[in-house]
């Protein structure tokens, strides 16, 4: 992934008196030195604030805080730092409230090794340990694992594609609350559970399969 991406929206934010971290997918597999097709990257700014120097972008999920473009053909998602309420629909926050605060923005993320935000000199901002976790191989969830599981299960099957994927552990009340929330992910959006497992389908397939068969999931498509 070219880096020179995100040096220069970082730059651009900063000329509007705004910042810019990498985070989610996109900081953990840089950490890790593997490549990654798309950046993940979060803000100070508001979308409407975005819009008056970022007018090309997608703003069609403003509300959420959440705006898309492309830059050389890369995808980009930038998110607004925020804060959530409760979740209803188990899968959006009923209300939000945009934030400036990492320290806040970081309660809503889901794994520990999710949320390492890197400043546009890839220095990490960790509120969690991280960057501990990560070089320990653990997956640990940000808060009480069983209620974060419940408000959306579509982490329940992000944590198996993690463990399937870099092959790290779980951490042992993740664990039991991954074994004790499996039946909800037969709540998901049939679209969304679909799209967890052709991520997973793309690496050694019949591994994967294993480790869902191994949770008690059926009517696995691959």
């Amino acid at each position: 992934m070219e880096l020179t991406i995100f040096f220069n929206l970082a730059t651009l934010f900063e000329s509007h008196h705004f910042h810019l971290w990498m985070i989610g997918g996109s900081s953990r597999d840089y950490l890790l030195a593997l490549p990654f097709e798309e950046f993940d990257l979060v803000t100070d700014a508001t979308p409407s604030q975005m819009k008056m120097f970022l007018p090309e972008a997608n703003y069609r999920f403003a509300h959420y805080g959440t705006i898309k473009l492309f830059v050389q053909g890369v995808k980009v998602d930038i998110t607004t730092l925020r804060r959530e309420s409760n979740y209803e629909d188990l899968r959006h926050p009923n209300s939000i409230q945009f934030v400036t605060d990492l320290s806040v923005d970081v309660h809503r993320r889901d794994f520990t090794l999710n949320a390492i935000y890197l400043d546009r000199h890839l220095v990490p901002f960790d509120f969690v340990d991280g960057v501990n976790d990560l070089k320990d191989g653990v997956i640990r969830m940000i808060g009480n694992p069983y209620v974060r599981l419940q408000e959306d299960p579509i982490r329940i099957l992000r944590a198996l594609r993690f463990h399937h994927r870099f092959g790290f552990t779980f951490e042992p009340l993740l664990l039991k609350a991954l074994i004790a929330s499996i039946h909800f992910v037969d709540l998901l959006n049939p679209q969304k559970r679909l799209e967890e497992f052709k991520k997973m389908s793309t690496h050694e397939p019949l591994k994967a399969k294993e480790i869902l068969m191994s949770f008690g999931l059926k009517d696995i498509p691959f």
